[in-house]
């Protein structure tokens, strides 16, 4: 009886066009990279596999000495949770891995962990990005979670 309930929820959620989330890339910043050494200054954007994080890696003295360009991808499966934090002059994106490896390659984060510094004049946007990853992770999960139970139940007859 769960099994039907969750099959028909999970059917009834529409897919999505690969072009639905469109929307402007946010900007941000992680201080304190290498011992406060280095900063971290990017754009992070939704699309339909997950999240992508364009960034470069620049000193915290002099500004000038900056690395190339780095994209890194975060597909949906290895994001546990994407929330929006609001401050007086700053806003935080929160991105939580399901494991360490997630994030490791993102210099200034934490563990399965990192925090995106944006602008308050970016706050509609994080906070429109942030719900959306919501959402879609939560999809991934029900869809996971339906193919197990049915992969799981007995064959009718």
């Amino acid at each position: 009886m769960e099994f039907e309930i969750l099959k028909s929820f999970v059917l009834a959620l529409p897919v999505l066009p690969p072009n639905f989330f469109i929307m402007s890339s946010v900007p941000f910043t992680i201080e304190d990279v290498y011992s406060s050494l280095a900063e971290l200054e990017g754009v992070v954007r939704m699309e339909p596999t997950g999240l992508t994080l364009e960034f470069r890696v620049m000193d915290a003295i002099l500004h000038m000495l900056k690395s190339q360009p780095k994209e890194v991808r975060i597909p949906w499966t290895d994001l546990e949770e994407v929330t929006f934090t609001k401050g007086y002059f700053k806003c935080v994106l929160h991105l939580r891995a399901r494991a360490m490896t997630g994030l490791s390659s993102i210099p200034g984060s934490n563990g399965s962990e990192v925090n995106l510094r944006c602008k308050r004049k970016y706050a509609p946007a994080a906070q429109e990005l942030a719900s959306n990853a919501g959402m879609r992770i939560v999809e991934h999960q029900l869809r996971a979670l339906a193919a197990l139970n049915q992969a799981a139940a007995p064959p009718p007859g």
